[in-house]
């Protein structure tokens, strides 16, 4: 993506602390990156170097709409039109400052795959869902609405067992939770959630990190 920017001769070593086909946006995440590194050596605009960020993707059917989220960055982003930063639209909701998120890594699965496995279910659902937040978008109104979503299609027993959302509603602190390609996601209360940490690994024998909300857009510092 870089040479058609007009960057080269350049060598990147990239590196992440979160890992790739695991529902994180990783490879969105990248291509951001890379789009603002082009903007700072080139004196290419931003909003050209997120089009180009975005058209990767889509090409290589690693994310079908992260770039344009990622650009926006706050907490919980809709997608009200589909397309590259300055040509789609976006709205972001932030989470509180007294929220956490637990992140449980059950395995992988990559875009491509995902979008093959889906269900006529699902895709209805989720429009329904889509509807619902595009007339009212908070965070509140997310975790109410995305958490029901889970529960009707059975997206965390699918996951986890029969008793996976009875596990999960035990969490302390539990504001909601979804699940994303192989990943489930919840949202708790962050004075409560390293006993929401011990509660889902001592029943899963997974992986689980302890983040935060993004609560501003993407960003790049030079050091020279």
């Amino acid at each position: 993506m870089l040479k058609l920017l007009g960057v080269e001769g350049v060598t990147v070593s990239a590196s992440r602390a979160l890992p790739w086909g695991a529902g994180y946006a990783s490879s969105g995440a990248s291509a951001v990156a890379a789009a603002l590194l082009a903007s700072a050596l080139r004196g290419v605009s931003i909003g050209r170097s997120l089009q180009a960020a975005h058209a990767v993707e889509v090409e290589d059917r690693t994310g079908l709409g992260d770039v344009l989220a990622i650009s926006c960055g706050i907490g919980v982003v809709l997608r009200r039109r589909p397309g590259a930063p300055g040509l789609g639209e976006v709205d972001c909701a932030p989470a509180p400052p007294s929220v956490s998120v637990i992140a449980l890594e059950t395995g992988f699965m990559s875009t491509e795959e995902l979008l093959s496995s889906l269900g006529q279910n699902y895709y209805l659902a989720s429009e329904d869902l889509v509807k619902a937040l595009d007339k009212d978008l908070s965070f509140d109104r997310f975790t109410s609405l995305v958490t029901q979503f889970t529960e009707s299609l059975g997206l965390a027993r699918w996951l986890l067992g029969e008793d996976a959302d009875e596990v999960i509603r035990r969490t302390p602190g539990l504001i909601g939770y979804y699940v994303k390609k192989r990943l489930l996601v919840l949202l708790v209360e962050k004075d409560e959630a390293y006993d929401a940490v011990r509660h889902v690994t001592s029943n899963y024998r997974f992986k689980a990190r302890l983040l935060e909300p993004s609560r501003e857009g993407p960003s790049l510092t030079l050091v020279t």
